[in-house]
């Protein structure tokens, strides 16, 4: 079994706060610039590389809850389906495996990933939410001939407050497998940030009236059981 704690190392979280803060250079092509959204792709990079900002008037915690609670995920990304959590490392580190829904005509993808994630306290007082993930492989989740498994090279998210907004920064390279028509991926890529974003916020307003119980950690706020009675 791979050792798991080397494989995220701090120098990965560096990258994360340093490609949030470089924004667009020339590599990059802007998909779309505003004041919610500043999503940008990389064409001429080997993966299928993107950044996206997003931009909430929502508190990071709650936004940090949508973006790494599994279950939340299933809720608000309609991209994944059948999310197992499938070894828990330690506090800050864990695998998870899920299904993607394709577009129609394109053979299923899944994922296994490993998950880094840290919290850091800045000079204001606030917290800045990191997280990075990779694929990595595990016995109780092997590749099979039913799905073509992705890799994430690179997979991050940054959320931290900034003046009276949180800012959700993404950042993905990735290899979907396979064969993916040219127009299927410049489709989803163009329309998938939108929905993120509207989904994003449609679900933050909707849990923003839940209350919080102080003794939870921020991914696990509310109970499941709790979002799935009022949504």
């Amino acid at each position: 079994m791979e050792d798991y704690k080397s494989l995220i190392t701090d120098d990965d979280f560096t990258r994360l706060r340093n490609e949030e803060k470089a924004g667009k250079t020339e590599e990059w092509i802007t998909m779309r610039e505003d004041d919610k959204i500043r999503f940008y792709r990389k064409p001429k990079a080997k993966l299928s590389t993107f950044k996206v900002y997003m931009y909430f008037k929502h508190p990071a915690d709650l936004m940090y809850s949508l973006a790494c609670n599994v279950k939340l995920r299933l809720i608000w990304d309609p991209t994944y389906k059948d999310v197992k959590d499938v070894q828990v490392i330690n506090n800050e580190l864990d695998i998870i495996y899920f299904q993607l829904n394709t577009p129609f005509g394109v053979s299923p993808r899944d994922s296994l990933l490993l998950r880094a994630r840290r919290r850091v306290k800045r000079d204001d007082g606030s917290t800045t939410y990191m997280v990075i993930c990779k694929t990595v492989k595990h016995p109780k989740y092997p590749i099979t001939k039913k799905f073509v498994r992705t890799t994430a090279k690179f997979h991050a998210y940054l959320i931290e407050m900034e003046k009276d907004l949180c800012k959700l920064f993404l950042y993905s390279e990735s290899d979907f497998g396979g064969y993916i028509p040219k127009w299927v991926i410049d489709y989803v890529s163009k329309r998938k940030p939108n929905e993120w974003y509207n989904n994003l916020l449609n679900l933050a307003n909707k849990m923003k009236q839940l209350p919080k119980k102080s003794s939870q950690a921020e991914e696990e706020w509310p109970h499941n059981s709790f979002i799935r009675s009022r949504l």
